[in-house]
């Protein structure tokens, strides 16, 4: 599937993670920041919250799944990085699970 033309919706802009659609109807999201054992940090938080609305929004998806590059999955937060600096409410508020809508999601 050639995601230029294929999809109804804007691809999102992404720097943290690599998209890829093995088959028709799936996403492969991997995060890429094998340096730092794919941690994430506030701004990866924000685009992997818009690759997932976007795929929440495009018809011609129907699954996704999501690994990490490198020797982890994902260890957690970037305490080292933007997150370090954050009130606890304020992590809260930018988590891209609180974020995400779990209520949208229709299981069949």
């Amino acid at each position: 599937m050639s995601p230029s033309n294929s999809f109804r919706n804007a691809l999102p802009q992404v720097k943290h993670c690599l998209l890829s659609y093995p088959t028709a109807g799936v996403l492969l999201a991997t995060i890429n920041r094998p340096k730092a054992l794919n941690s994430l940090d506030v701004e990866a938080s924000y685009e992997l919250d818009s690759v997932f609305r976007w795929f929440d929004e495009e018809p011609s998806l129907k699954v996704a799944v999501i690994t990490g590059a490198g020797k982890a999955f994902c260890v957690g937060a970037d305490l080292k990085g933007t997150f370090k600096d954050l009130l606890p409410q304020q992590c809260i508020e930018t988590s891209c699970l609180t974020q995400y809508d779990f209520a949208r999601m229709d299981v069949q």
